[in-house]
């Protein structure tokens, strides 16, 4: 497929450039390449289009975008994943390329996961994805992840489009909703197949139609709620469905609460059903939560904890002899020094059959070393995460977990370092020498995708970093956004458009 005659802006600057003569982009799409004459490269057509920022810049760059999604259309792509984005006030819009997506509904007849993100209304690019919302129900009926981003005054806007989205999915399994108050009774159209539903940045309250909804929510199997302020009140309305509820997953992460009853309402009804429990930055009820994990819960297999500090430590061990025989996946972050003879307790107190481990602490090799020699009744660990708070004891500490991965068949290992400094020569020899023993490749502590394939590696990441995401591990994948095959995004001053395709 030759690049010509698309447009003057770029025909004419290629007629005028020495270094390109032609340019040719070879399918299928997991080869693209690009031939010119001997003078060019890759590198000159890329300096080409971003030779300066004069006022055709943005028109030479959505050029370049259009003609891509017509190779991905003319060769019969089909999307995955579908992402809509409004970031910056310009219009310039990818010279219609919404259009053109509309113009060919085959090629997003098979999104399975559907994503608005706005931050910046601006009238125009609304407009647009208002439009867009207003046919996608009439090309694609596949989607089973839906995402909603955007601020109250934009979601108003769309109450309608939303609502004929939600009505048009057959196999609609999970939501995500951040900053939305309502749903405009769409929830009734997806009770029979919605499974997870995610709440982010939503501050509920009484009055939200969003509550006369929960009804509909009749076969949910994961609940999460991030920064979100007073989750109870959702909590409350859920609890009065006549059906029994069987949550397998429940995440909460850093929540303004302000009253913690529904929450012992909630544990006691789903316990013994609970398998994934993630309770991150909720130190005001942190007490509260561990007796109900200890009174109503009986085969959590995955759990991830924050604030384990002194006072609830007795708690916490509880947690970890009660489900001795279950748990499979654990993290545990602590932020500051840790008990005295905290690690070398969660050594042995360690389920025999944990599989997973990531650890966030503020370590010293003493400790760690305890800890190691504890926990030596594990015999199924696959993949060991540490993050280091400290900044002290940096080579002494690698020395140490160099020493225990020689006795395991690890197939994943990753060290991390929060704090920023300069790698001494030894301290690089140490890493080297810890990658040989285990015979891995070295990743990043928050490489995406870190179940599965990526398990064959080991990382000694210096850097910068925070806590592993939990949409990362393997416990929660069945009911966090689905995998998808490859990602194109795509970004300029006026829409963004982000999307995977299926193999072509």
């Amino acid at each position: 497929m030759v690049w010509m005659n698309k447009s003057r802006i770029l025909s004419n600057e290629l007629k005028a450039s020495s270094h390109i003569n032609t340019c040719t982009i070879n399918c299928p799409l997991t080869e693209i390449q690009y031939k010119a004459s001997n003078k060019t490269n890759m590198e000159n057509f890329r300096n080409f289009i971003y030779k300066k920022a004069d006022t055709t810049l943005i028109l030479k760059i959505n050029l370049a975008y259009f003609l891509l999604f017509e190779i991905f259309i003319k060769n019969d792509a089909s999307l995955y994943k579908l992402q809509l984005e409004d970031r910056f006030f310009s219009t310039k819009n990818f010279y219609n390329l919404d259009e053109l997506i509309l113009e060919t509904p085959k090629f997003i007849s098979r999104v399975k996961d559907f994503r608005i993100i706005i931050s910046c209304p601006e009238f125009e690019a609304i407009r647009k994805l208002q439009n867009f919302l207003s046919s996608l129900p009439l090309i694609c009926n596949s989607i089973k992840y839906i995402e909603l981003n955007f601020p109250h005054e934009v979601h108003n806007k769309f109450l309608q489009e939303i609502k004929n989205l939600f009505k048009s999915q057959i196999t609609l399994s999970k939501v995500l909703f951040n900053r939305i108050c309502s749903l405009s009774e769409s929830l009734k159209y997806c009770s029979n197949t919605l499974t997870s539903i995610s709440f982010h940045f939503i501050i509920f309250n009484e009055n939200m139609l969003l509550l006369n909804e929960i009804e509909h929510l009749i076969h949910i199997q994961s609940l999460e709620f991030k920064y979100c302020e007073r989750p109870e009140l959702f909590i409350q309305s859920l609890l009065n469905i006549s059906i029994p509820l069987k949550i397998k997953t429940l995440i909460l992460d850093d929540n303004v609460i302000q009253s913690i009853f529904p929450f012992q309402l909630l544990f006691h009804n789903i316990g013994p059903y609970l398998k994934y429990l993630v309770i991150i930055y909720q130190p005001y009820f942190i007490e509260d939560f561990y007796e109900f994990i200890i009174q109503y819960c009986e085969k959590i297999e995955f759990l991830y904890l924050t604030e384990i500090i002194n006072n609830y430590e007795n708690l916490f061990f509880q947690i970890m002899e009660l489900f001795n025989n279950n748990l499979r996946y654990l993290t545990l972050e602590v932020k500051g020094k840790l008990g005295k003879n905290f690690l070398k307790e969660l050594g042995q107190s360690l389920p025999i059959n944990l599989e997973y481990l990531d650890l966030y602490f503020d370590l010293d090799p003493i400790n760690l070393t305890h800890f190691f020699e504890n926990c030596k009744h594990i015999n199924n660990l696959k993949k060991l995460l540490i993050c280091n708070s400290s900044k002290n004891n940096l080579k002494a500490i690698l020395y140490v977990i160099k020493e225990f991965v020689k006795g395991k068949n690890l197939e994943y290992l990753t060290y991390a370092i929060t704090n920023q400094f300069v790698l001494s020569n030894n301290l690089k020899n140490l890493i080297k020498e810890t990658e040989n023993i285990v015979k891995m490749k070295m990743r990043t502590y928050l490489e995406p995708g870190l179940p599965g394939s990526y398990f064959n590696q080991i990382n000694i990441n210096i850097f910068g970093v925070s806590k592993l995401i939990v949409d990362k591990v393997v416990g929660l994948q069945q009911y966090l956004p689905y995998h998808y095959l490859g990602i194109l995004r795509i970004s300029t001053h006026g829409f963004s458009i982000k999307l995977s395709l299926h193999n072509i």
